[in-house]
């Protein structure tokens, strides 16, 4: 056995049951993972695991997976697993280690998916004991996400598994936790903010501004589209390097994503954003419709499968939506939230007042074509 690897005492037999309940026979019991004490338990749980090579990493064990998208595995074992606590005390005893182990993984994979998994051990009022695990879904790991917060929001989920896991009438309660897992999977984020066209017919009506970019920044180039006289779809490097100083970016992460957009109106109190989504079949969304200020913009947002997303200014508002609304002649004032329409500004102005709540908007005309 080289050194660094890790193995357990093998599996010891079942021990005797005197108690005059039914007990399953043994084949029962491996098929309903049932087992007759706790040690046995633990010994046959130990087996499974030590099929893999394990090596010790800054108190953890380390192995690498086989999984085709895995990276590597760790087991973060429950040093005082005689000594029973709650799930919380246990996930805040073992944090600060998970939070140094996240730490060094977002510093050197900068993108990859994480699970979480605990294996514990349950035994019921005749000492037969079962185990379990509980898991998190794959959470998605990036160089800006906040550690603290994804740990807290992955404990909580890991305590409303317990809790369902004990509500479900089984007779068994946790006696011990035996380990704490993560699973380090690949992630390649998709290359959001390259510019891909818009769709035919959408571009033949000439009301959307869609900036021929090659790099992430998409965000801001359909901020300063605007300000760019001629062209303003050709990517002039030049012209907009010269625009970047009309908003302030500070903390605005490129791809942008909402709360970056959030992060920019924070920093330029005077700009309000409306922001759409063009999805399936040419199908389009509100995604975010507020109030507008001084220096107010609508952006359309189209995210492609394995290409990303891709943020445009929407110069015309009324030529983009009102054609596919009405075939009536005459100029068409409509409105952002809830996609009514009217033939004069005063009256569309006495709607607003009036207008549905955006939470409305966002479940009723997630449906409304462009055709």
């Amino acid at each position: 056995m080289s050194e660094g690897e890790v193995r357990m005492a093998a599996a010891a037999p079942p021990t005797a049951h005197t108690s005059g309940d039914s007990i399953p026979s043994l084949s029962e019991q491996e098929e309903n993972n049932l087992y007759y004490s706790q040690e046995y338990a633990l010994n046959c749980y130990a087996n499974q695991r030590n099929r893999r090579n394990w090596r010790h990493q800054n108190g953890f064990l380390m192995s690498k997976s086989s999984f085709k998208n895995r990276i590597r595995d760790y087991i973060l074992e429950n040093e005082d697993s005689n000594k029973f606590l709650e799930i919380k005390q246990y996930l805040a005893s073992i944090k600060d280690k998970l939070l140094e182990l996240m730490k060094s993984l977002q510093h050197d994979l900068k993108a990859f998916k994480v699970q979480f998994m605990i294996n514990a051990l349950f035994s019921n009022s005749i000492d037969i004991c079962r185990l379990y695990n509980f898991k998190t879904t794959m959470l998605i790991v990036l160089k800006n996400t906040d550690l603290d917060d994804m740990l807290c929001a992955a404990f909580q989920k890991l305590e409303l598994e317990l809790e369902e896991l004990s509500i479900k009438g089984s007779g068994f309660i946790v006696s011990r936790f035996i380990d704490f897992c993560t699973y380090v999977n690949k992630y390649e984020p998709p290359s959001a903010g390259k510019y891909f066209p818009l769709p035919k017919q959408i571009a033949d009506k000439r009301a959307v501004v869609s900036v021929r970019n090659a790099d992430e920044f998409c965000f801001k180039y359909a901020m300063l589209s605007k300000f760019v006289k001629r062209n303003p779809q050709t990517f002039q490097s030049r012209v907009y390097k010269k625009l970047d100083g009309k908003y302030d970016w500070t903390n605005v992460n490129f791809p942008a994503q909402l709360k970056d957009i959030k992060t920019f109106l924070r920093n330029n109190e005077n700009c309000s954003i409306n922001l759409y989504e063009l999805g399936k079949d040419q199908r389009v969304l509100p995604v975010r419709v507020m109030d507008e200020k001084e220096d107010h913009t609508d952006l359309l947002i189209q995210t492609r499968q394995n290409s990303g997303s891709h943020y445009s200014w929407i110069k015309h508002f009324n030529r983009l939506f009102c054609t596919s609304l009405s075939k009536h002649n005459g100029k068409k004032f409509m409105c952002k939230k809830c996609f009514n329409y009217f033939g004069t500004e005063v009256l569309l102005n006495t709607h607003r007042s009036v207008c549905l709540t955006e939470e409305y908007v966002i479940k009723n005309f997630q449906n409304l074509a462009l055709k």
